[in-house]
């Protein structure tokens, strides 16, 4: 629940960059449960749970969309991680 806030208390601390949080670990282990946790804190977690399979421009349009609210982003192997890592970056980095 901690990191569905962070978002909005960076904006209110004027930090200049975004932060990222990037859960590890086996499968069916609650990952995406966790992601819908900070999400239910924004809204309906299913609407607001995006998937990695998807386009860079679709990456950085889910995060502007979401402002200062969290972005879930799951099944990280669904996507093209190589393919990402810079939108990835660049997106924390308010670019």
């Amino acid at each position: 629940l901690g990191v569905a806030f962070a978002g909005s208390i960076l904006e209110v601390v004027e930090a200049e960059e975004g932060i990222g949080f990037h859960l590890y670990a086996e499968t069916t282990v609650g990952k995406t449960t966790c992601g819908d946790v900070a999400a239910s804190v924004w809204g309906r977690p299913k609407s607001l749970r995006k998937s990695w399979d998807t386009t860079k421009v679709a990456v950085t349009n889910n995060a502007m969309a979401a402002n200062s609210m969290v972005l879930v982003t799951d099944e990280i192997g669904a996507g093209d991680a190589k393919k990402f890592g810079s939108v990835i970056y660049s997106t924390i980095n308010g670019n």
